[in-house]
């Protein structure tokens, strides 16, 4: 149990940090102007999967009869959006690459 002060301390700072930059990065990226209106829009779905997640969940143990089932869907729940964020990381990687690409590819203006 020596690693659950450690887990609690890593896990609050990285909340914390999530949201400063929840506050900033809408400014940042979109302007002040409609600030408000689209910071709600961007947090929206994240609150309605916490709103969600318990009842799914107690309905998936409801009709299972067992809480293996929920540990299941909550795996797979896992393993799905982590192959989805190594996929767009990925894509990420190929469209810097293709754009660096053509970037070399163009032949500066003489000076």
């Amino acid at each position: 149990m020596g690693w659950l002060p450690a887990f609690a301390a890593l896990y609050s700072a990285g909340n914390g940090v999530t949201t400063i930059l929840r506050g900033i990065s809408v400014a940042e990226v979109f302007g002040r102007g409609r600030y408000a209106e689209l910071s709600g829009a961007l947090s929206a779905p994240g609150v309605i999967a916490k709103a969600a997640a318990p009842l799914a969940m107690a309905g998936i143990w409801t009709v299972a009869d067992s809480p293996r089932a929920v540990f299941a869907g909550t795996f797979a729940l896992i393993l799905v959006g982590s192959v989805g964020l190594l996929l767009a990381i990925r894509a990420q990687r190929n469209q810097d690459t293709v754009l660096r690409a053509l970037t070399d590819a163009v032949p500066a203006k003489a000076a």
